[in-house]
């Protein structure tokens, strides 16, 4: 059976007197760890095929059932929550745990989760989990009330915009994903998020920045929230950097899809002219060769003509 099929004896046992004799076993808290350790390191950058045998194995609900158990112990936590990592990697283990309601699970322990390396793992798992659109709704959906407050995914997130840069970097890039919904981009208004995503499109790191702009482009599909964005000052100087950025052709075209969104306002597009942005778009859409970035700078050019 494999050592993974060993495993499912231990953590899963198929009949009753088994499962007795290893409750036994694993109330030894050193056995209990040594266990967990050795799931997360078979899983750890494991191919695709052993990621398959864990999976039928049918190891997903007793590793989901021990990080319930054992959320207390610190570093059972830690290992279990890698070990999620890994195996959802593998999209037929990621549908599966949607599926048994992992990520409503992992989700409410993230909302109050206060140890920044369980923070980190737990957006890694959103990140990937994220990956699959139809999941969007039940994680924008989940949520946990504490004291007067409820907290779900986007407040938690919005919290963390101050964070270290590994956990900024990762959040921003959860929310990017979730913007494309309507549902995250109402939290993110009723959160007062909109002024705070617009201030991240100065940010020092380019990856931030760029995750910035795209819920600031998402937030833009929202009319109210468009024509409110066009009026914050320093957005236009903001766009124009990240279009201008030397680093990748991906941030050039996130900052120029931006701007179309603003071009069309005369507040927004007098701050553009005054930064030179009209001169700089004209020299863009003249020298660069690449066919997407040229032909949002021709629609940016063409917006401002007529705005």
């Amino acid at each position: 059976a494999g050592v993974f099929g060993k495993l499912s004896r231990l953590l899963n046992p198929p009949d009753q007197k088994l499962k007795v004799q290893n409750e036994k076993l694993l109330q030894d808290a050193g056995l209990r760890q040594r266990t967990a350790m050795l799931l997360c390191n078979l899983v750890a950058d494991a191919p695709s095929h052993q990621l398959q045998d864990f999976r039928k194995a049918g190891l997903l609900v007793p590793l989901l059932r021990w990080l319930v158990k054992y959320k207390a112990d610190d570093e059972m936590t830690r290992l279990m929550l890698a070990s999620i990592y890994h195996v959802i990697l593998d999209v037929d283990n990621r549908n599966d745990f949607i599926k048994i309601k992992g990520l409503s699970l992992v989700a409410k322990m993230l909302f109050v989760a206060d140890k920044s390396h369980h923070l980190y793992i737990m957006l890694k798992i959103f990140e990937t989990l994220s990956l699959n659109q139809e999941c969007h709704e039940e994680l924008l959906n989940t949520s946990v009330t504490s004291g007067p407050l409820k907290i779900n995914i986007v407040v938690t997130l919005l919290s963390l915009m101050d964070s270290v840069p590994h956990l900024l970097i990762s959040a921003t890039a959860l929310l990017a994903n979730l913007s494309n919904s309507q549902l995250c981009r109402e939290q993110i208004v009723s959160s007062n998020g909109v002024l705070l995503m617009c201030r991240l499109l100065n940010h020092e790191i380019e990856a931030v920045a760029a995750s910035a702009c795209i819920v600031v482009t998402n937030l833009a599909k929202e009319d109210n929230v468009r024509q409110g964005i066009s009026s914050i000052s320093f957005v236009p100087a903001a766009l124009l950097r990240l279009t201008f950025s030397e680093n990748r052709t991906e941030t050039q075209a996130l900052g120029l899809a931006g701007l179309k969104n603003f071009l069309s306002f005369q507040s927004f597009s007098l701050k553009f002219l005054a930064e030179g942005g009209a001169e700089r778009l004209w020299k863009m859409g003249k020298m660069v060769h690449n066919a997407n970035i040229h032909a949002l700078a021709i629609t940016c050019i063409t917006t401002l003509i007529f705005a």
